[in-house]
């Protein structure tokens, strides 16, 4: 089934649902699974459905949860790229680049869901919004439904002040870790210890479009 008629009608919606999408990192998954990543800023709707459409049956659209000074060229901390092989470890990118991973600003992103109802998401997240209410770094932006399963928090963040572009990655990575042991100790079922480690990547992508198929 072609999927590509979803994001011809609908691109331009999810552009503009989108704060500054130019500095942002858009990702696209294939009927193969095959995950594409933008090589030019999304500067526009056009641009976007034009990336979109390089993947065969586009799935799934993906957008960075930050923002970063050259989004198209950005792969994350070089120590991340790092490719174990049977004689030992490559890095895929000659170098550490720097300006690759400049962030400018940053939202803290938690997916709430679960396949057994939507009973508990929503028992979770009626734990988690008092519980980081407490905090003077966040400030709760938007809840809203994720689809089916369960629900998307996005939160506005002080940011730390940093002038190196590493101190500053690292400095929100602290932060990310300093609010996921809060909802550690919330006994949350949506939550596991995978879900916990991906909420402090400042690098990670949600989901903002799917094809229906």
């Amino acid at each position: 089934m072609n999927t590509t008629k979803y994001y011809e009608d609908n691109h331009e919606r999810i552009f503009n649902a989108v704060d500054h999408p130019n500095w942002r990192v858009w990702k696209t998954t294939d009927e193969y699974g095959i995950v594409r990543q933008a090589k030019e800023q999304i500067t526009s709707p056009d641009k976007l459905l034009r990336f979109i459409k390089k993947a065969r049956n586009p799935q799934a659209l993906y957008v960075s949860i930050s923002t970063f000074l050259n989004p198209q060229s950005n792969h994350g901390f070089f120590i991340n790229q790092k490719q174990m092989t049977g004689k030992g470890y490559s890095y895929p990118k000659p170098g550490y680049l720097l300006a690759d991973c400049i962030l400018l600003d940053s939202y803290f992103f938690i997916d709430v869901d679960s396949e057994k109802g939507l009973h508990i998401p929503q028992r979770d997240i009626w734990k988690i919004i008092p519980a980081l209410a407490k905090r003077k770094d966040l400030k709760l932006r938007q809840l809203r439904f994720s689809g089916t399963k369960g629900f998307h928090l996005e939160y506005e963040r002080v940011m730390p002040e940093c002038e190196h572009p590493t101190d500053r990655l690292l400095a929100i990575k602290e932060q990310n870790k300093s609010i996921a042991d809060n909802l550690k100790k919330l006994d949350l079922q949506t939550l596991d210890k995978t879900h916990l480690n991906i909420l402090q990547d400042p690098f990670r992508v949600c989901e903002i479009g799917r094809a229906h198929v």
